[in-house]
C-alpha cells in the first residue's frame, strides 16, 4: 500500500475521531447543525474516496448506514468512532502484511 495515502487516511481517521461537537449548539442552532453536518459529510466522503481507491470495496458497504440528512452527526460520529473507523485502521494493518 502506498505509505503516502495510508497517512492521509490515518489523519482523516484522528479528525473524525478528535471531531468536537457542541451538542447544546446542535440541538438548536439551525446554522451549527448545517455546519457541523457538513464538515463531517466532507471528512467521511474522502475517507470513502480514499478506500475506493485502494479497492477497499467490503469496507465501503460499512458506510451505507450513515444519512447525512440534517441532524445525524451524532448518530453517524458514533457508527463511525466505535466501528468503521475501527475496521479502517484493522484493514490498513491486514494490508502491511
Amino acid at each position: 500500500m502506498d505509505s503516502r495515502r495510508e497517512q492521509k487516511i490515518k489523519i482523516l481517521i484522528q479528525e473524525i475521531r478528535e471531531f468536537e461537537l457542541n451538542f447544546n449548539s446542535y440541538l438548536v442552532d439551525s446554522g451549527y447543525i448545517e455546519l457541523v453536518d457538513s464538515i463531517l459529510e466532507g471528512k467521511v466522503r474522502a475517507l470513502k474516496y480514499y478506500l475506493h481507491y485502494l479497492n477497499m470495496d467490503t469496507l465501503l458497504k460499512e458506510f451505507d448506514n450513515l444519512s447525512f440528512e440534517s441532524g445525524q452527526s451524532v448518530i453517524n460520529l458514533e457508527i463511525l468512532r466505535n466501528f468503521i473507523l475501527s475496521e479502517v485502521e484493522l484493514e490498513l494493518e491486514y494490508h502491511k502484511e
